[in-house]
């Protein structure tokens, strides 16, 4: 699954620091959100928010800082996502000078999500989110068509999530395929083609890029993070 909230939670991490005064309920959830995540080393801790809705589901988030680098505490998160058997899936930032990643938890019902901004000088900001909601819950339980009728490579594994915000609706689809950066592009375009998408953008390097296409009145944004051997991909269609 995708985490629905990573624009919510890169503007709250801008923020750099806690609210002055923080509520009582937003202390309350901040040690809610860090009971679900192992504790990083160094980090400390600051309240953030009350409860949010958004697209049908409800999050929750903490914010810490480190004076670690974001590259080493998505490292740290990634490990703690497979030593708890949830398969994690990056969260490209494109433009925006993050790195993130996102793991759906099938027996607690909650996404838990990772975004860690570079502190250009100053301490590293990350935050944590836990979202729930029926509609997480019923995409993994009852995946059905998970490619969004997009072209996805051999042996990768597709997962899905949909959302409508007034007339438009976003389909996401997430996975990882078998091939590195300029390699995994060499296959995608063609296949998009194939598709009727025309390509109207590249932005970004090869380790991280965005690609966008349209398709009569459809937009797709591709977002790119290449890890090893392999590229993590994001599709975003919105129609």
């Amino acid at each position: 699954m995708i985490a629905l909230w990573i624009s919510e939670l890169v503007a709250l991490a801008a923020l750099g620091a806690g609210p002055a005064g923080a509520s009582t309920s937003s202390e309350a959830s901040m040690w809610e959100v860090l009971g679900q995540f192992e504790t990083f080393p160094d980090a400390k801790p600051y309240a953030v928010a009350d409860e949010l809705q958004a697209a049908g589901a409800s999050f929750k988030t903490a914010g810490f800082t480190t004076q670690a680098p974001p590259q080493d505490v998505i490292a740290f998160y990634r490990k703690a996502f497979e030593r708890d058997h949830l398969v994690p899936f990056g969260q490209p930032g494109g433009q925006q000078p993050f790195v993130g990643l996102s793991a759906f938890d099938p027996h607690s019902g909650l996404e838990k999500t990772v975004v860690a901004l570079p502190g250009h000088g100053g301490p590293t900001h990350v935050m944590l989110s836990i979202s729930q909601g029926d509609a997480l819950l019923k995409a993994y339980r009852e995946p059905g068509d998970q490619t969004g009728g997009l072209p996805i490579p051999a042996g990768a594994k597709p997962a899905r999530s949909d959302a409508r915000d007034g007339v438009r609706h976003t389909t996401t689809v997430t996975f990882s395929a078998a091939l590195a950066g300029d390699g995994f592009v060499a296959w995608l375009r063609p296949a998009l083609s194939q598709q009727g998408w025309t390509e109207v953008e590249s932005q970004g390097e090869v380790v991280s890029r965005t690609l966008r296409f349209q398709r009569a009145n459809e937009g797709l944004d591709v977002l790119l993070v290449t890890v090893g051997k392999a590229t993590e991909v994001t599709y975003l269609n919105t129609h």
